[in-house]
């Protein structure tokens, strides 16, 4: 019995030794049923909640637009009887018009204003009329312009609008008080004429309406606000946005809204319902997330605690099944991520993942991380060969760059001995021969490919005393060195393939001379050294063809190779990790760069 259930376990153990098998489980045992099922019912809940909490928000909301739009109504009623009784007045005579009807119209003004609690009514006549002067009521139709009612103001029909600092006559105002209003008009024309025959305003308090919005919703996350269809408030819950432009989004739906249909807005924190009023205005109203969250708090209390225990009991069993996959996992996961080929895995690292399991228990991820190690192996062993043959094989190359300099630099110097021997100088050639051999005796004095500054401007300046032997004198040089520079290395003959370059371009008509500067300085980690001369600089298709060469850091043997050596010697990061740079224009001489490390000390 005992080895039938030793047999079972371990064909048990060996059926879900896989890794994908184990997680498989693991997920389906844990979490994958109970958490979809909470969170279906917390999706519920939650949509439920705020669609009972909105829908009783838009219930207030529609009543507070039928308040607003009764308030409306009634100022079209007071504008529909004084239309009559303009019309009345405008249609009789000035000079059969009684006292007792002007002061009934009067009257019947005053009355409409104090019944429907009215800031205050114009009427406006012809200036001809006698009553037009009366000031207070009765106004001329030349003071339209001065309340901001302009001749293309529409006609025949009521037109509202948002005034700032209303002009009423000193009676009703002796404080100056400045009065903002909503108001509303009427303007006739002559069918003919097309002159305007009367026209009235009706003003009224927007804080009417701004106390009717700020009441109906306590919570200062709910905003209700009146628009105008370019977007200026008129009357909101807020104290201070009247007269204001609403924000340029809102503006938009205002404008996508049409007829008497209600638009609802949404985005990530705030929601926005707008509702058209019967004057062409709008009752929008803002509800902020926030409102609708709060509220939702308790329901969201409940089910977050059950979906906590949930959750905790998910994390309580998962932690304890899968600890011996994601230790491993994240064990080897954090050893590749970090695995850098140059220093290869740490002692402890190989002792973490070369642990020792029986065949037959071996998952995936065990597979795995013997694999990484024997991969680590070889890579190393690989890049140990590497490396020792990629340093070798650059310093082969080194030097035999530097042996074909050196016959290079040589062709070009016995070169100018033979033309100074045929053209009958031989007191040169022979100073040049002396110099030539001092020369050779300094550069082949080291045979390291790194030579300290001071070696390399010392071998500059015997190379410029055999080209001035060679030019009569016509050669002249300048050295401008910072203190302590020199002691940095550089490549053996970096410096001699460019004083030939200027030797060969920088004759100057001017001076009936070559004049070459040269000068090393800091530059931060780095040194600079600069050669320059005065002379007639090169051509632009010669100046590219330079650069190019550099760019591409290759060694022609066929033509610029000195440049090309050079620029491939010292980009390389044994040698200085340097750059070069020429910059050059016919007429105004040839400048060259060179950046290279600060290297201190070098060795074979």
């Amino acid at each position: 019995m005992k080895d039938q259930m030793a047999s079972f376990r371990r064909t048990v153990c060996k059926s879900f030794s896989s890794y994908h098998s184990k997680i498989l489980l693991s997920l389906l045992f844990c979490g994958l049923i109970p958490l979809v099922g909470t969170s279906f019912l917390l999706i519920h809940t939650i949509r439920s909640g705020k669609e009972q909490i909105l829908d009783a928000v838009y219930q207030s909301d529609t009543q507070l637009t039928m308040e607003i739009d009764n308030r409306i109504g009634q100022i079209q009623s007071v504008i529909d009887s004084v239309q009559y009784s303009m019309y009345a007045i405008s249609q009789t005579p000035a000079d059969m018009q009684e006292k007792t009807e002007v002061s009934s119209v009067r009257n019947t003004l005053s009355l409409y204003q104090s019944t429907f609690n009215l800031l205050h009514i114009f009427a406006f006549l012809p200036s001809e009329n006698m009553i037009s002067n009366e000031g207070i009521y009765f106004l001329p139709l030349d003071e339209l312009d001065r309340f901001g009612i302009s001749s293309s103001t529409p006609t025949s029909s009521t037109f509202w609008f948002y005034q700032k600092h209303i002009p009423l006559p000193y009676v009703l105002n002796i404080d100056k008080k400045d009065y903002h209003s909503i108001g509303a008009g009427y303007i006739l024309r002559d069918q003919v004429s097309k002159d305007i025959q009367y026209a009235f305003l009706v003003y009224m308090n927007p804080d009417e309406l701004s106390s009717i919005l700020s009441g109906s919703f306590s919570d200062v996350r709910i905003q209700s606000f009146i628009m105008t269809p370019a977007g200026q408030i008129t009357a909101s819950s807020v104290s201070a946005s009247d007269g204001q432009m609403a924000d340029s989004s809102i503006i938009a739906s205002l404008q996508e809204t049409s007829g008497s249909s209600v638009r609802v807005r949404m985005n990530s924190g705030t929601i926005t319902r707008i509702s058209p009023l019967s004057n062409g205005w709008f009752h929008v109203t803002t509800i902020r997330s926030s409102y609708v969250n709060e509220n939702l708090k308790a329901t969201l209390f409940s089910i977050s605690l059950i979906l906590f225990l949930t959750v905790a009991s998910i994390l309580l069993v998962s932690a304890f099944l899968s600890q011996s996959l994601t230790s491993r996992v994240s064990l080897l996961s954090k050893a590749m991520r970090e695995y850098n080929p140059a220093v290869g895995l740490s002692k402890k690292t190989q002792t973490a993942l070369g642990f020792r399991k029986p065949s037959g228990m071996l998952d995936e991820i065990d597979e795995l991380s013997h694999t990484f190690l024997r991969m680590d192996d070889s890579i190393q062993s690989s890049l140990a060969s590497i490396m020792e043959l990629s340093l070798s094989g650059e310093r082969l190359r080194y030097k035999l760059l530097l042996a074909q300099i050196n016959p290079h630099f040589l062709y070009n110097i016995l070169g100018t001995i033979q033309v100074c021997i045929h053209t009958g100088k031989p007191g040169i050639a022979d100073q040049m021969i002396a110099e030539l051999s001092q020369f050779y005796r300094l550069a082949l004095r080291r045979s390291t490919e790194m030579i300290r500054i001071r070696d390399e401007l010392e071998i500059a300046r015997l190379y410029l005393e055999l080209e001035k032997a060679c030019h009569n004198g016509q050669l002249t040089w300048q050295f401008h060195l910072e203190d302590g520079i020199e002691n940095y290395y550089i490549c053996k003959f970096t410096l001699q393939p460019f004083l030939e370059n200027c030797i060969h371009y920088g004759y100057s008509e001017a001076d009936k001379c070559v004049s070459i500067t040269l000068s090393a300085v800091y530059l931060d980690d780095k040194v600079q050294i600069t050669i320059q001369d005065a002379g007639s600089g090169m051509s632009k298709e010669k100046l590219q063809q330079l650069r190019a060469v550099i760019e591409s850091r290759s060694v022609d043997y066929s033509k610029n190779f000195g440049i090309g050596s050079v620029s491939w010697r010292i980009s390389s990061p044994s040698y200085g990790n340097g750059t070069l740079k020429i910059d050059s224009a016919p007429g105004e001489g040839t400048i060259v760069t060179i950046t290279i490390d600060q290297i201190e000390e070098y060795s074979e």
